[in-house]
């Protein structure tokens, strides 16, 4: 297995190697990172150490004519306390969403493991007014930056800052362009609970604003939407809503955010996030807190309340700041980063995060962890 492995890691060179002067129809892309992660002692917490190498491998084919198809794998191998210390750890690295399993495990022991999963693969046809795209795919229906109920095939983490693309999803889509300002999107996709995930999508753009209504079905329940983005002034406003409906049960996540750059350029931004089914009361066990999210449950806290702010101190080195508040648990996340340029495509990444909440034993910083992180991107 392990051969194989590194087969998959050599598979790059053969499109670095390639004649760039001349044009080709295959698009190469990916990253190769190195990560640390330390786990803070708290009680009954010891100090943990975690190591993630984690790769990805981009692949675009764009031949002339009408068909393209993408591929993109992601490797990751941990080594360390995380490990160890969560028999169910490989098993929470599958996508439950995913319809065909395309995980392999080349590696796996008491401490380690070594996996893969292809992320997307799929084939695209696109004429002037109408496109299709079969197989595995970002369906990205949100339109705010922090939280987004309508993205109702593939939803996120806020905190999973290691995973930029974000999820995918097993689908076929299908859009057609009604104007320059408007369009109709419909998708099926594999969802929640091996039942089929199916929408429809209209996007248009009036009194300056952009906005997108959608309807369809989510793990068997009716399910509809509402988003906009647009200007408060020389602030941006963006926000979206989405409800879900089965016979007597009704739940209603809603998002709303504004962001703003100063002149200084300092980018600013505040959110809220309503999520009916998420707690609001103090935590009894911090351990069965579970931050996995569902399209219908995007935080485990009800109200939530989010501020941040960025800035470029210089054109190498960039700082960031992001506080989340949920009353009702007394929840505060507080997690900041920082970035430095060592070289062209090499960063150097430091990232906090702390939670802190309101427990049976009183309000306590509950868990404390640091990031260290090298990314070659190429």
């Amino acid at each position: 297995m392990i051969r194989w492995f590194i087969i998959l890691l050599l598979i790059p060179l053969s499109a670095v190697t390639q004649d760039s002067s001349k044009p080709s129809p295959l698009i190469f892309s990916g990253y190769l990172k190195e990560m640390g992660q330390f786990v803070l002692p708290n009680d009954p917490i010891p100090f943990q150490y975690t190591n993630l190498v984690h790769n990805r491998l981009n692949f675009k084919y764009k031949p002339q004519g009408p068909f393209s198809a993408g591929l993109e794998i992601r490797n990751r191998y941990f080594l360390g306390d995380a490990v160890k210390n969560d028999p169910n750890f490989t098993k929470n690295l599958m996508n439950p969403q995913d319809l065909v399993n395309m995980n392999v495990v080349w590696y796996q022991s008491n401490a380690a493991v070594l996996h893969s999963n292809v992320e997307r693969l799929w084939v695209g046809y696109q004429l002037k007014k109408f496109n299709m795209r079969v197989g595995r795919q970002r369906i990205n229906w949100g339109m705010a930056n922090i939280w987004n109920p309508n993205d109702i095939f593939n939803s996120y983490n806020l905190l999973d800052f290691d995973y930029e693309e974000r999820p995918g999803a097993d689908a076929v889509k299908l859009q057609y362009l009604v104007s320059d300002l408007s369009n109709i999107e419909a998708a099926v996709a594999n969802g929640a609970y091996n039942t089929a995930t199916a929408a429809a999508k209209y996007t248009l753009n009036r009194d300056e604003y952009d906005w997108q209504f959608l309807a369809g079905t989510y793990a068997k329940r009716f399910t509809a939407g509402l988003g906009w983005s647009g200007n408060l002034g020389k602030a941006g406003f963006k926000g979206e809503t989405q409800m879900f409906y089965k016979k007597d049960s009704l739940v209603v996540n809603v998002s709303a955010e504004v962001d703003y750059i100063t002149e200084k350029g300092w980018y600013l931004n505040a959110g809220l996030l309503y999520n009916q089914q998420g707690i609001a009361s103090e935590i009894d066990d911090w351990n069965s807190f579970n931050f996995k999210n569902t399209p219908d449950n995007l935080m485990p806290t009800r109200w939530n309340f989010l501020a941040g702010s960025t800035k470029a101190f210089t054109p190498l080195f960039t700082g960031s700041l992001m506080l989340i508040y949920a009353p009702g648990t007394n929840m505060l996340i507080f997690f900041p980063s920082l970035t430095y340029n060592l070289m062209t495509n090499l960063d150097l990444n430091i990232f906090w995060q702390s939670f802190f909440a309101e427990t049976a034993h009183g309000y306590n910083g509950v868990v404390h962890s640091g990031y260290l992180r090298l990314k070659w991107s190429f």
